[in-house]
């Protein structure tokens, strides 16, 4: 019997090694324009009980915003765990973060991309889902 070895693809590897070592350096450079003892004095100078509640309060919202997504998705027939798609949404802010676009293209078009190729919900789907979320979100932001 052969032992058959593991295909490597090598073009895949190299573009999220290069992905992987741009964005390193793109952080290390912002990083060394900041003033980081300062940030590091302040947070010092925290009160450390009202950190924690902005923390509580900031992954509280995600997690309505997980669950509320959930529905939606269920809605249009795809059953997907909440660990995945609270993962998915923290993937989407980071895309949102490192691109020029929000509503128009880093949120909707990077969490519809990583829903996709992690949960194999079709992308038409999720990015429905989450332009049915920012439709419902407008009366919010007017109230």
């Amino acid at each position: 019997m052969v032992k058959q070895i593991p295909k490597i693809r090598i073009k895949r590897f190299l573009l999220i090694f290069l992905l992987v070592i741009l964005v390193a350096a793109l952080a290390l450079f912002l990083l060394a324009r900041e003033n980081l003892y300062g940030i590091l004095h302040a947070l010092q100078g925290a009160n450390y009980l009202l950190v924690l509640a902005a923390l509580a309060i900031y992954v509280g919202g995600t997690i309505v915003w997980t669950l509320r997504w959930r529905v939606t998705l269920s809605a249009a027939g795809h059953k997907v765990r909440i660990r995945d798609l609270f993962l998915t949404i923290y993937g989407g802010m980071f895309i949102n973060n490192v691109t020029p676009f929000t509503y128009s293209g880093g949120d909707p078009i990077g969490r519809s991309y990583l829903l996709s190729k992690t949960q194999k919900v079709p992308f038409a789907s999720s990015f429905a889902t989450i332009i049915t979320e920012f439709v419902l979100d407008v009366p919010v932001y007017f109230s």
